[in-house]
């Protein structure tokens, strides 16, 4: 493709043709709203004609232009929750340990320093990094889903385990056992 200049062309008649066409767009735009809005009744009765031919093309376009606007109010409010989110994180904190776990932030910490700021089950520090803030995640809250009752803190990947192992003691004992009939030591000469 040429370019303008290589069409034979100056800059200035490049501008110069740009806001001829501008200008052009726009009394073609001021046509239109002055046909728009001398024959109101004309178009509004063609469009009703229209819907009454084929009053199902109508439902759907309806429909699709519903969706798209919902979509983009639920993208918008989407975006907003994520700033409001990115902007306080300690009032999420304190609203999630409220009224998911009953603690507050005091209560978060005493029980993260009792266990020296490690995970109840391995005792190492949380090693999953929040993509967002390239920090690692704080403990998760472990707590029993039948009673309420929180138990301790642990790290994304003990916490995942435990919910994958149903929390249940039996299933955890079977899969110690299991893990100990592999160990090196107990596998033999």
């Amino acid at each position: 493709m040429e370019s303008d200049e290589s069409a034979g062309r100056t800059a200035d008649e490049v501008a110069l043709h740009e806001l001829h066409e501008a200008e052009k767009r726009r009394l073609q735009s001021e046509r239109e709203a002055r046909y728009r809005a001398t024959h109101r009744e004309e178009l509004k009765c063609r469009a009703r004609e229209r819907r009454a031919r084929d009053p199902e093309r109508h439902r759907k376009m309806r429909q699709e232009r519903r969706a798209r606007r919902n979509q983009d109010e639920i993208e918008a409010l989407c975006a907003k929750q994520r700033r409001w989110f990115a902007e306080n994180p300690e009032r999420v904190l304190q609203y999630t340990l409220r009224y998911a776990y009953g603690l507050d932030v005091a209560s978060y910490s005493a029980l993260l320093e009792a266990q020296g700021s490690a995970c109840a089950i391995c005792r190492r520090e949380e090693r999953r990094i929040n993509k967002r803030t390239g920090k690692p995640t704080r403990l998760a809250v472990d707590h029993c889903h039948r009673t309420g009752v929180v138990r301790g803190l642990l790290c994304s990947g003990c916490n995942t385990a435990i919910g994958l192992l149903d929390e249940s003691a039996s299933i955890i004992q079977s899969a110690m056992e299991y893990l100990a009939r592999f160990e090196p030591d107990s596998l033999g000469p």
